[in-house]
């Protein structure tokens, strides 16, 4: 018998959104940093009166030993003994692995496989170099027994392996190396960016040697005082360029001037009838023209002015609104790993663009892929993101405007692009996304092609064009 299953249907129901700070990686934050307080708490105030030791005589019961000296207690003194019997005097750094640790949960969405990595072969390179140039475990001296620098059954064990290959500083350069690799996945520091610190502090440091002696007490007040954080820079220069728009000026009426009166006209006088003349009657008389007033100091209107004005718009968004954007989109990026800030926004007529500038070592591609989680996190219907800007070090976001201004184009016509342009074919086009107007030449296009999806303005556009003609 054959049995048919009909295969589950998947659910189209949209899955909702996560947290932007999810409250689990707060729990596993404060966790890690108890635990890497308490390890370094065991760790300093660990004993070998506290609990046995291999090779040594131990007490069988915990009463005989008395109370543990350990700040943590037997648990402590317990845990104390597996680090350093494991590692030895490496453990010490265990305490500091997981507080960066922690940091980075906090800092981080997801938890880095490179962080743990690092973090073991810290330790483990620390055990072994240690192994290397002081391998000594426990000394029994007459006062007691005292544990010097011991490095550990895994750090005993890879110098057994590693000594006998390249030797005791072969094997110190190799160990070097692996710790500071180690240092680089751990805390994610960017050796170009210190590199690059370098001159800067360099120069610094000739300027303090170059000044008097006196002065130095000032400069290092100076240096030592907290810089003001650079504030957001919000470009609206196009606003403060837009034009100021001339309207006609009625001429004052003039007083009317009355027509010349014709004279009355004189009685019929009457002439002694010659030979030869002959009468003409009213209907062989055409009709006179009729006298018309002519109009003095008359101009033609300006074209421009029978133009509507632009509205005035109150779709501007305030620099809260910018500067909360920008401290939105900050922490979006933060979350997925990528440090920056947002260095300028330009507010346009209908995108706004955030300049923002990664940290070192930041991967634009990873920013690019960041797309739609940033138009959900800025509740936008769509991002694009320009990279990179030309000339710039940063990478463009532009978000749609929730509201859109009106462009007019009277506006267009009476601005500098256009009144200064000496091209008798010049086009208007409207507004680039920074809110400044844009023209064009006719007569350098090859062709020209207006497309678009339906209603979205191309009747208007190619009317617009002919009147800028």
């Amino acid at each position: 018998m054959r049995l048919f299953f009909r295969p589950a249907k998947k659910s189209t129901r949209p899955a909702a959104p996560r947290p932007a700070f999810p409250i689990n990686r707060e729990i596993v934050g404060i966790l890690l940093f108890t635990l890497a307080v308490l390890i370094f708490l065991s760790l300093w105030s660990f004993s070998l009166h506290d609990v046995g030791w291999s090779g040594l005589p131990e007490s069988d019961t915990v009463a005989e030993r008395g109370s543990p000296q350990n700040l943590v207690g037997l648990v402590g003194a317990y845990i104390a003994k597996g680090l350093i019997w494991l590692v030895g005097s490496a453990a010490l750094a265990i305490p500091f692995v997981i507080l960066v640790y922690g940091i980075r949960v906090f800092q981080t969405e997801r938890k880095s496989f490179t962080t743990i990595l690092g973090s073991v072969l810290l330790i483990l390179g620390l055990s072994t170099l240690v192994w290397l140039h002081h391998p000594v475990s426990v000394q029994v001296l007459e006062d007691g027994i005292t544990l010097g620098v011991y490095a550990g059954h895994a750090g005993a064990w890879t110098a057994g392996k590693l000594e006998p290959l390249f030797g005791r500083w072969g094997s110190t350069i190799l160990l070097g190396a692996l710790l500071l690799v180690s240092l680089l996945l751990v805390t994610s520091f960017s050796l170009s960016a210190g590199v690059g610190r370098i001159p800067t502090g360099v120069g610094r440091m000739g300027q303090w040697v170059r000044l008097p002696t006196w002065q130095w007490p000032a400069w290092w007040k100076d240096r030592s005082q907290p810089k003001a954080n650079k504030p957001l820079k919000i470009n609206r220069e196009w606003r403060k360029q837009r034009p100021a728009f001339a309207f006609l000026k009625e001429d004052a009426p003039e007083e009317e001037q009355p027509l010349e009166q014709e004279a009355p006209a004189s009685a019929e006088i009457d002439f002694p009838a010659r030979s030869g003349l002959r009468t003409v009657s009213r209907s062989d008389v055409g009709r006179p023209e009729p006298v018309r007033k002519v109009a003095k100091g008359y101009h033609l209107p300006d074209p421009v002015a029978l133009l509507e004005a632009p509205p005035v718009s109150n779709t501007q968004q305030t620099d809260q609104i910018l500067e909360s954007q920008s401290q939105i989109l900050t922490a979006t990026l933060q979350n997925f790993g990528i440090a920056g800030k947002v260095t300028e926004v330009h507010p346009g007529p209908v995108i706004t663009m955030y300049e923002f500038a990664p940290g070192p070592g930041i991967k634009v591609a990873r920013i690019v892929t960041l797309a739609h989680d940033l138009a959900m996190a800025l509740k936008a219907p769509s991002v694009r993101i320009v990279v990179p800007l030309p000339g710039k070090s940063t990478v463009g976001i532009e978000v749609p405007n929730p509201d859109k201004e009106t462009v007019a184009l009277r506006e267009i016509l009476t601005s500098e692009a256009y009144t200064r342009s000496r091209s008798k074919l010049t086009l208007a086009l409207g507004k680039d996304i920074f809110g400044r107007p844009c023209v064009a030449d006719l007569k350098t296009m090859p062709h020209l092609l207006v497309a678009g999806a339906p209603g979205s303005g191309k009747r208007v556009g190619l009317n617009s064009k002919l009147l800028s003609l």
